[in-house]
């Protein structure tokens, strides 16, 4: 009887604890107000990209980084991640991005580091422009104007 009542306390307490979602991180800009945004899929985004374009869309993925490269991929297992299939995503140091809790810069460093971003899940919203593929740059859309990241 008596490990019952150290049990059902501690049973509380792990459900507490593993059922707590960690809220994302989220980074808005006041640059561009008033914005009507769509959030359509990334398979349809990918499919609909002349009707996108220059309107508002947030979309979610797998956010990848590296020399010349700021991209978001879809981090489905099952689709091509080639920059084909992928937007380059355009940060502008004129729009910052900050979090309404923590007051602090989406590029800001925090305790002598900068927020680690590659690899990670992602949604991001900004105005869509489509662009021919080139050699340097292969990508056929980029996302200007970021207004909104949210870190999953």
């Amino acid at each position: 009887m008596r490990s019952w009542k150290i049990l059902i306390p501690a049973f509380f307490v792990l459900m507490a604890v593993g059922c707590s979602k960690q809220k994302p991180q989220v980074f808005t800009s006041d640059c561009i107000t008033d914005i009507n945004c769509s959030k359509p899929t990334y398979r349809h985004l990918m499919d609909s990209l002349k009707y996108y374009n220059g309107k508002f869309v947030e979309v979610e993925g797998t956010y990848q980084q590296g020399k010349n490269l700021s991209a978001i991929v879809n981090d489905s297992t099952f689709s091509d991640k080639a920059a084909k299939h992928a937007f380059w995503i355009n940060f502008s140091p004129d729009c910052p991005l900050y979090n309404s809790q923590t007051h602090k810069g989406f590029f800001e460093a925090s305790d002598g580091q900068f927020i680690t971003i590659n690899g990670s899940r992602m949604a991001v919203r900004g105005r869509l422009q489509l662009r021919k593929a080139s050699g340097s740059n292969p990508y056929v859309a980029i996302l200007n104007d970021i207004v909104y990241i949210a870190l999953k």
